[in-house]
């Protein structure tokens, strides 16, 4: 499976705490979206936005096992899309996360998530929600 990842998930750091693995990656683009902050949540939102553009990654390769992993940590206020990137001058169709709910209108900064929050995530947030993940019958 291809992946279209926009927000933590182009952390390899993220990728790694959730699923114990690293995928292939290159840079892509998605036309007529936009990644958003939210305003509870030091995570984005990914919305359809007229004549905008996305850069994110897209990871190759994706088992069954981890997408399900992924697809548990995006459950809540996330659509699974399918959409198409330009990877170069090539269009590859992925599987990305698309956001439900109200966005701020500022843009999501990667920045500030990495030097206020990564850490806190890697060693505490998806372990506590592997946790849960591992309990649920």
């Amino acid at each position: 499976m291809i992946l279209f990842v926009y927000g933590t998930l182009t952390f390899p750091e993220i990728v790694q705490a959730l699923t114990g693995k690293h995928f292939r990656s290159e840079a892509a683009v998605l036309e007529g979206y936009s990644v958003r902050k939210l305003a509870d949540w030091p995570y984005p939102g990914l919305v359809p936005s007229a004549g905008e553009v996305t850069h994110g990654l897209v990871l190759y390769d994706v088992d069954e096992a981890s997408f399900q992993i992924i697809e548990a940590w995006e459950a809540n206020g996330y659509q699974p899309e399918q959409v198409t990137v330009a990877v170069g001058d090539k269009p590859v169709e992925a599987s990305t996360y698309r956001w439900l709910r109200e966005v701020e209108p500022e843009i999501w900064d990667r920045g500030f998530f990495k030097e206020r929050f990564l850490k806190d995530y890697v060693d505490r947030v998806i372990p506590g929600f592997k946790a849960r993940l591992t309990a649920q019958p």
